[in-house]
Formats: structure tokens, C-alpha cells, sequence
């Protein structure tokens, strides 16, 4: 999985992310528009939605972690745990409302990140 094919993937789960789809792809800017798609899923997680979107967006994250290129897999980290990490610390979000949504992978490499900030403070 690219890191294209990852956005692609994550704009077919929600009509106002597949109304972007071609102008993010047209920008290609993806470290850009992760911080959206980041901030949507942890609001969504932090208010319990249990539209079907929210499990698949967390599904797809865990799937592009274990088979995206690293490209992707960077894009994930860097590009969307960071933001949603951020955003959690902003709105005073417990760890564990984000944690119990993720995959194995995604709780591992969302652990990792947590550990590398704490070390950089």
C-alpha cells in the first residue's frame, strides 16, 4: 500500500473526505491533510460515534501499518499520530479513549511515538 492508495482508501469512508479526494491527490501534499483525518477519527473515538466509518478508518490505519511501504507507514506515524497525539493533549483526551480503538500494530507504533516525545521533552 502506498501512501496514495492509504488516503484513497481513507477518503471512500466518509462523503465529506471523498468530496477532497481529488484535490488532495492533485496536491499530493499528504503530511497536509493527515492532521484532518487524524483530528475527525479522535473526535469521533473521544465521543463514542460508532458509525461504521470510525472502525474501518482504524482498521484501515492497522492494514496500512502492516502492509503500506514505509513511506506509508510514516505517513500514519508522523504524518497522523502525531496529529492526533497533539490534539489529544490540546482537548485533554485520555490516552485510552484513542488506545482502545487501535490495532495491535497501531497501539504499538502509537506507543513508540509516545515514548520517542517523552525522551525529546
Amino acid at each position: 500500500m502506498t501512501p496514495r492508495d492509504f488516503v484513497d482508501q481513507l477518503c471512500s469512508l466518509r462523503p465529506a473526505w471523498a468530496a477532497r479526494r481529488d484535490e488532495i491527490h492533485a496536491n499530493a501534499i499528504y503530511y497536509a491533510d493527515a492532521p484532518d483525518f487524524g483530528r475527525e477519527l479522535l473526535e469521533a473515538a473521544r465521543d463514542g460515534v460508532t458509525e461504521p466509518w470510525v472502525a474501518e478508518g482504524f482498521a484501515l490505519i492497522e492494514r496500512a501499518l502492516g502492509a503500506g511501504d514505509q513511506s506509508t507507514q510514516n505517513l500514519v506515524v508522523i504524518g497522523l499520530f502525531e496529529a492526533m497525539q497533539n490534539f489529544a493533549i490540546r482537548q485533554s483526551v485520555p490516552a485510552e479513549v484513542i488506545e482502545r480503538s487501535l490495532g495491535p500494530g497501531s497501539r504499538k507504533a502509537w506507543a513508540e511515538l509516545t515514548v520517542f516525545w517523552a525522551r525529546m521533552r
